[in-house]
């Protein structure tokens, strides 16, 4: 499950601050995402929606730590050749 916001909700000041959660099966799947928006923080210059956190969520059986959560570069970089 990914943690991001839309950067034009936040602006107009949405109650929720623009958050949604997506979740995928795959690496593939959240790599390809993680290409179409920022990571980490919003730009100046940036209109796309912002990625603050990847949340591994096949681990959280083994409960809730703040382990389970990585950002998103970090996780890109780890990832970097998994299929």
């Amino acid at each position: 499950m990914l943690v991001c916001y839309d950067v034009w909700d936040r602006l107009k000041g949405d109650d929720d601050l623009g958050y949604y959660y997506p979740a995928f099966t795959t690496v593939a799947q959240v790599r390809e995402f993680l290409q179409k928006v920022q990571l980490g923080a919003n730009t100046a210059s940036g209109s796309a929606d912002v990625c603050e956190a990847v949340v591994d969520l096949s681990r959280a059986r083994e409960g809730w730590h703040v382990s389970l959560c990585e950002e998103p570069s970090a996780w890109l970089a780890r990832m970097n050749g998994m299929h």
